[in-house]
């Protein structure tokens, strides 16, 4: 009787942690971070997430495996804890921009963040002292379907991200490496006419550019945000564009015009000079001060 309550308790105990557990963390990270977010299960005894979807803005994020290492249990890893992410998969429609009348788009016309008097969130530089993120596959595919239609497909292997404090905490020193990255400018390949039969299609690979990446950024962690030094590395680079992809670049596209809310007569403004400024204000503060590879 003592061994069937036992396995019972170990059957429920498991039924808590591999399936009610995951959707208590999905509702507290909704209601944190206000994103959607759905966790298929964990797995024990290592406690790794499976099939874990973030969704915001349009952007869905797909990870197949979420799981923990730390360097008190093997000595690969150098921080206390380290996330390891087995594959992301990253999905974004490209819809057209759209401009609103109104004071928001005077101040940013181009939706852009405004960088200037930001700070670095105190979790940020926590998580930078004690975990690192180890992402082994990563890809993020860009569709554009208004005219001229195009489809980005990026692909990345053994990312890392590490991060320190130096300097009585006053500086973030940010490393990140691609083993091997590639990304391909894609388009729809046009249906043959009888016209057309005999000649060969234009490619549907526009563009493609391949490479390996080592960077080291240095961040202000006290006071207002901004880059102080970016060091950057790149090997086996390769870069490949068809012709195709000049006559792509000219295509005609839906014709739209830059508009901006003029506070002064109350009416629409042509795009001017004030907005570059504003453009280059906004993100001076994440502008390398110094930079070299």
């Amino acid at each position: 009787m003592d061994v069937l309550l036992l396995l019972l308790f170990a059957a429920v105990l498991y039924f808590i942690i591999t399936r009610v557990l995951p959707l208590i963390l999905a509702w507290y990270i909704e209601r944190r971070f206000n994103v959607e977010v759905k966790i298929g299960s964990i797995s024990i005894p290592y406690f790794r997430l499976k099939q874990v979807l973030v969704c915001k803005n349009g952007v869905s994020i797909h990870f197949d495996e979420i799981g923990f290492r730390s360097s008190f249990l093997t000595s690969d890893v150098n921080k206390i804890i380290c996330l390891e992410i087995h594959e992301v998969r990253i999905n974004k429609d490209v819809s057209e921009p759209q401009f609103y009348d109104s004071m928001e788009s005077q101040a940013d016309p181009f939706g852009i963040k405004d960088f200037t008097n930001q700070k670095i969130p105190p979790l940020v530089i926590t998580f930078a002292q004690f975990m690192a993120v180890h992402i082994h596959t990563i890809t993020a595919m860009l569709l554009r379907t208004h005219s001229p239609e195009w489809l980005l497909h990026a692909s990345a292997s053994d990312v890392t991200l590490d991060g320190s404090l130096v300097r009585s905490a006053r500086i973030l020193l940010v490393n990140i490496s691609v083993a091997s990255g590639t990304a391909k400018l894609l388009r729809h390949a046009p249906p043959p006419t009888p016209s057309l039969r005999d000649k060969p299609l234009p490619a549907t690979v526009l563009a493609q550019v391949s490479v390996s990446l080592s960077a080291e950024a240095t961040l202000a962690a006290q006071g207002p945000f901004s880059v102080e030094k970016l060091f950057l590395g790149l090997e086996h680079t390769k870069a490949i564009i068809n012709e195709s992809f000049y006559s792509f670049a000219q295509s005609k596209s839906k014709p739209h015009k830059y508009q901006r809310y003029a506070a002064s007569n109350n009416n629409r403004g042509e795009f001017c000079t004030d907005d570059v400024y504003n453009l280059m204000k906004y993100t001076a503060p994440i502008i390398p001060k110094v930079c070299h590879e």
